[in-house]
């Protein structure tokens, strides 16, 4: 068997190095993330537009995150880390993003600091938590300030392990220290649960732990320990079942209530079984080579019978090879079955939202598959001449490959435009990301617009409008942003594009009715500004427009009627106020309309 704890250890010295370079390299690795801005999606659930995170830590704040889910997820812990950035950073997203990456970088140094207190391992630990701690895939986790959940959730679910690692050394000489371990880590395992809900299955990590490195099943070479070892182990850890349970059932409670789980009839079981197989799959090919990274995989209406073949055939040749290997070189068993079993909640059988898989779901994941790489590569080299010198020029390779993919993958995640332009550049149709991306362009629009800078604003409309053609508010916008720079015909057609997508627009009645004003077709204008007048009778733009119209077709008494009333309603209009006095003096108005306030 292999040894369960090292006896000789390197000094101290050594370990507390590595994992202050580890901490210090995954530092220096994302901190370009602190440059990015806020993303739109899920962001101003967690920050931007939630009141009661951005009042900061206090007594009801801290009652509302333990009693309020957010994102169709209860995790008060992660809230709560928001709420802290809100109090010392405001809305400056910097401090929020460097937040998160000093979380990751502690959590690099955690992973080697647990593997080598596992294994006793020195070198093996410190190229597993590089390979972590700088991967492409870490970076929606770090660099995405909503995921932040991933980033704490993973901190207690590895403090979790130390205290457990701690617990069976002690059990080892059957110290009175062992019960205050064991509860250390039963509590560290419900902060991780109260940051993120995917860490049900840390569980089953202990009990693979039991079986490799720490021994604790007592298994004659070359068997499995029998089902009554596996049950007493299964049994000691009740306690830590029982909270895993009880998250889950709220979890699922929460999100079926607010409507994020897919139904059957939106993604069928076979559906999403297939997308689970492959999903696997995509999963670990995407651990060896990162390419084609983004923030949205849609999910597809089915996957090809031939891919769905060949990726459960790779599923299960893994898991038997694991399972045959293992009997000689544990670390397989251990770690092939803690990616399966720690992607399971996430998996997809249970559909929440409409991804396929997503790069965030690996945090934790990745460990296992890594650990099989590290150690299988150790095995493989060890008849190797000069083993230790390919060894280190591998491991850097990787290493510098990892930071060059993952400083690139961070640049896109600048703002809500580079997110999307990546999902929509890597997944092609994609209508989740289209749209969104047509929203973050509609935004730019806005700020342009809210700056007086109307010539600006309007490609940014037309942009959102190609990708989504049916969302009102892009035309409104663009048709408001045509109407300031003096664009009346094109205006005209968007505002009738506006009031074919939603009728009930009375702004739109409102400006369409002026436009036609201005081009000297009166009895077209005045359909539309009754109507806008039906739809809100209280907008004194429009009863000013409608007043206009009339005493341009010499109707004064009835223009002299919305005057009045638009002065009723706005009474600091000296326009309309001048145009009554006309009208009341039978005196045609030389002016044009005033226009309308816009969208």
């Amino acid at each position: 068997m292999e040894v369960v704890f090292a006896r000789t250890l390197r000094p101290r010295a050594g370990v507390i190095g590595i994992a202050v370079a580890l901490f210090a390299l995954a530092l220096w690795t994302f901190l370009p993330s602190a440059r990015n801005g806020f993303i739109d999606c899920d962001d101003a659930l967690f920050v931007t537009a939630n009141p009661e995170i951005q009042s900061g830590l206090t007594w009801h704040g801290a009652l509302w995150a333990f009693s309020h889910p957010v994102a169709a997820n209860w995790h008060p812990l992660t809230v709560l880390s928001h709420a802290l950035d809100c109090q010392l950073y405001g809305l400056r997203p910097r401090g929020h993003h460097l937040t998160s990456v000093l979380l990751h970088a502690a959590n690099a140094a955690l992973v080697f600091l647990l593997f080598r207190r596992l294994t006793g391992a020195f070198w093996r630990p410190a190229v597993l938590a590089t390979l972590f701690a700088l991967h492409p895939l870490r970076v929606e986790s770090v660099a995405w300030i909503s995921e932040r959940k991933d980033v704490l959730s993973a901190l207690f679910g590895l403090l979790t392990l130390l205290a457990y690692a701690r617990y069976a050394r002690e059990s080892e000489v059957h110290s009175p220290k062992r019960g205050a371990f064991y509860l250390l880590a039963l509590f560290l395992f419900a902060c991780g649960l109260m940051s993120k809900p995917m860490l049900v299955t840390l569980p089953f990590v202990l009990l693979l732990l039991d079986y490799w490195p720490l021994g604790r099943l007592a298994a004659p070479e070359p068997g499995y320990p029998g089902p009554g070892r596996w049950l007493a182990m299964a049994w000691e850890k009740a306690p830590f079942f029982a909270l895993a349970a009880a998250d889950a059932l709220v979890t699922l409670g929460i999100q079926a209530g607010t409507g994020a789980v897919g139904t059957a009839e939106h993604f069928p079981l076979a559906a999403r079984a297939q997308n689970a197989v492959v999903s696997y799959a995509r999963y670990m090919g995407k651990l060896l080579w990162p390419a084609d990274l983004c923030a949205l995989y849609p999910h597809p209406a089915g996957w090809p019978a031939a891919g769905v073949a060949l990726s459960g055939g790779l599923l299960l040749a893994f898991s038997v090879f694991a399972v045959a290997w293992g009997r000689r070189r544990r670390y397989l068993f251990t770690g092939w079955f803690w990616f399966v079993g720690t992607l399971l909640p996430v998996i997809g059988l249970v559909q929440v939202g409409n991804q396929s898989l997503a790069d965030r779901y690996t945090y934790i994941p990745s460990l296992g598959l890594l650990l099989v790489l590290v150690w299988g590569a150790r095995d493989l080299a060890a008849q190797w001449r000069g083993r230790a010198v390919v060894s280190t020029v591998l491991a850097t390779a990787a290493a510098v490959l990892c930071v060059a993919m993952t400083r690139r993958q961070i640049g896109y995640w600048q703002d809500d435009e580079t997110v999307w332009t990546r999902a929509v550049a890597v997944t092609g149709r994609n209508d989740k990301a289209g749209y969104n991306l047509g929203v973050a362009c509609f935004n730019r629009g806005v700020t342009f617009a809210e700056q007086g800078a109307f010539a600006e604003a309007i490609p940014c409309y037309e942009r959102a409008i190609r990708l989504s053609p049916d969302k009102d508010d892009a035309h409104s916008s663009l048709a408001y942003a045509l109407l300031k720079t003096g664009r009346l015909a094109q205006a005209a057609t968007e505002y009738g594009t506006v009031l074919r997508l939603n009728p009930g627009d009375a702004e739109s009645h409102n400006s369409l009715g002026y436009i036609l004003a201005r081009q000297g077709r009166p009895d077209d204008a005045i359909p539309h500004l009754t109507e806008a007048l039906r739809l809100n009778p209280d907008y004194p733009e429009a009863h000013d427009n409608l007043g206009a119209v009339l005493a341009s077709r010499g109707r004064y008494a009835e223009a002299a009627a919305q005057f009045r009333e638009s002065l009723r309603l706005k009474p600091d209009n000296p326009g309309a106020r001048q145009r009554l006095e006309r009208a009341l003096a039978a005196d045609p108005p030389s002016e044009a309309p005033t226009p309308p306030p816009g969208p």
